[in-house]
């Protein structure tokens, strides 16, 4: 049958006002300390956590009687003694030492040594209160020292103290603890980071319009609707920006119609970039406005459709049929605003326009007249 004293308090930290910090310090690390799950495991009998632990201050109010002191005591497993030389000289902490030593815990108290030396022959420099160096060299209790392993490691030494535990494992296991937690927080932050650049900073579109042809004439008008709002563009093999694009839409389609005279209308639906700018190239393709060059050529006396007659457009050549009517069509390479057409026929007169313009929907006259 276990008969081990279940105390109120994990332990009392003892110390002199001028320590507050370091009692403060000390108390908010022990408090907040989680034995790692593996050494739960392997070790049952051991607390999750260390606390409460008591101190003075934050505990007791003011005005607060010795006896009551001296419960919080006699109800705590250990009794941590913040040591400086403002604590050897301190009654109140040699009082409260004195306490644990009378009930035979000196096993239970654990010198925290935040400045000075212990049994050093000096009053400025003496850190242990009387109590502690009265205890017999047999008996002699080692101070685990902030100032020569550094606040963290003397923080693992005091729980380690405590539950009876080797520090190297515990150190090991609060160290890699450390990392995870360091790697939780990074990830965290790296999440929040992108949450921020996906849903508050603004993005950005970036329209190239590409014409294939530049001996064209530039339309009335060039009309790009972008997801409902318009956008009118003076000049073609341009680049178009639009700015301030809500962070919502990325990843998400969009639409987007060109209009403008002498081209196809254009319409197609994209992706907003998840990246900061959404890049969108439009190849534009002529209509056939520039590409048709037709007409009917007639015997201007007569008015009867003349066939077979040789046209000459720029450099391609054609013959009318029966009707009398001839059609050429140019690519978008060698489509012009306007091209010299030449009409042939023996016993007609030749027949030249220097500047005519294309049509693709009307037949254009070419009337002849006899060589006579």
């Amino acid at each position: 049958m276990d008969n081990k004293r279940i105390y109120d308090n994990y332990a009392f930290i003892s110390y002199k006002r001028e320590d507050e910090k370091w009692a403060e310090w000390l108390q908010r690390k022990l408090e907040g300390y989680k034995l790692p799950t593996i050494l739960k495991k392997t070790n049952p009998s051991l607390p999750r956590h260390l606390r409460p632990i008591f101190r003075d201050k934050t505990d007791l109010g003011g005005g607060i009687l010795s006896d009551e002191l001296e419960k919080q005591l006699q109800n705590s497993e250990f009794l941590i003694v913040i040591c400086s030389p403002h604590a050897s000289r301190s009654e109140w902490v040699n009082k409260e030492i004195q306490v644990f030593i009378d009930e035979g815990r000196l096993g239970n108290i654990i010198p925290f040594i935040v400045e000075g030396l212990p049994h050093a022959g000096s009053a400025v420099e003496e850190c242990f209160p009387q109590a502690l160096k009265n205890i017999p060299k047999d008996k002699e209790l080692l101070g685990i020292n902030v100032q020569e392993i550094g606040k963290e490691r003397a923080f693992i030494k005091v729980i380690a103290r405590m539950l009876s535990l080797r520090f190297d494992s515990l150190w090991q296991r609060w160290q890699r603890e450390k990392r995870l937690r360091r790697s939780y927080v990074a990830t965290m932050l790296a999440f929040l980071l992108i949450i921020f650049y996906f849903f508050a900073i603004p993005s950005r579109v970036e329209l190239t319009v590409k014409d294939l042809s530049h001996r064209l004439p530039l339309p009335s008008y060039a009309k790009i609707i972008f997801n409902g709002t318009e956008q009118y563009i003076g000049s073609l093999d341009t680049v178009l920006i639009l700015d301030n694009i809500r962070p919502y839409y990325k990843g998400r389609p969009y639409m987007l119609e060109f209009n403008a005279g002498y081209y196809d209308t254009l319409r197609f639906q994209g992706h907003f970039s998840w990246g900061m700018t959404t890049y969108v190239t439009l190849e534009l393709k002529r209509d056939s406005t520039f590409s048709v060059y037709q007409g009917i050529v007639y015997d201007e006396q007569e008015g009867v459709p003349v066939q077979d007659a040789v046209v000459t457009v720029d450099n391609r050549t054609t013959r009318t049929d029966v009707r009398g009517i001839f059609k050429i069509v140019f690519p978008l390479q060698e489509q012009t605003l306007s091209k010299s057409v030449r009409i042939e026929k023996e016993g007609y007169l030749p027949r030249l326009r220097v500047d005519e313009c294309p049509d693709a929907k009307n037949l254009t006259p070419y009337p002849m007249r006899k060589n006579t």
